[in-house]
């Protein structure tokens, strides 16, 4: 794929953001509130770690719930945060070359949240997600 197309690729998802957004809300069941609180993350992750039994089933679906999930994650420390402004990461020496990242949500910090949402079916913490979005936004 060639730069424009990445970026092209990325304007198409940001544009989007808002139909992951409800496709995640109509899939997790009715318990899990998606209040874009750093609480609300423990549940979300609860419902990933059922769904995936391990990292290799999410990024098997990183197109899907784990892009709607990564989505929210990165929705959820930009309200917390009081900014942040979504970008594709075009660096090539990236880990997280190619995807949507976060940037601006506090100085000089960027993160990559359909990563992070894969990464929880990874760590399998129960935790992770929470622990993660609040040291971002606390610094």
């Amino acid at each position: 794929m060639t730069p424009e197309q990445r970026q092209d690729h990325f304007e198409t998802w940001h544009a989007s953001i808002y139909v992951y957004l409800d496709e995640l809300r109509a899939a997790v069941p009715a318990e899990v509130t998606l209040d874009y609180s750093l609480d609300s993350l423990k549940p979300l992750e609860a419902w990933l770690l059922d769904r995936y039994p391990d990292i290799a089933a999410a990024r098997a679906d990183m197109a899907g719930m784990i892009n709607n999930a990564g989505a929210y994650i990165g929705e959820t420390i930009r309200k917390t945060a009081g900014r942040g402004t979504w970008r594709l990461d075009d660096d090539e020496e990236s880990i997280f070359h190619g995807f949507p990242i976060l940037v601006d949500f506090r100085d000089g910090d960027s993160c990559s949240p359909i990563t992070l949402a894969s990464a929880a079916t990874d760590r399998r913490r129960g935790d992770y997600l929470y622990s993660v979005a609040s040291h971002l936004v606390s610094g």
